[in-house]
């Protein structure tokens, strides 16, 4: 189920959204695109599970711990 974009926006502090999304890239697993909102402006990864070429829920829960930590490191994430 996809949540609408204004959810994930408030559930992360982000903001209100000011600009719909806009696509930057488009990988061979997944989809990259900017969002701009009240607060400054996002880089958002659509992550494709169903892809034979994705990893595996594991893998992008330990990216996204490893992001987390580099952000509270103060490294521009």
């Amino acid at each position: 189920m996809d949540l609408p974009l204004d959810e994930i926006a408030e559930s992360y502090g982000l903001g209100q959204i000011t600009t719909p999304p806009r696509p930057i890239s488009s990988g061979l697993v997944n989809t990259v695109s900017t969002l701009r909102t009240t607060t400054g402006s996002y880089v958002l990864k659509r992550i494709d599970l169903t892809n034979p070429r994705a990893r595996t829920r594991d893998e992008y829960r330990s990216i996204e711990r490893l992001t987390r930590r580099f952000a509270e490191a103060g490294l521009p994430v």
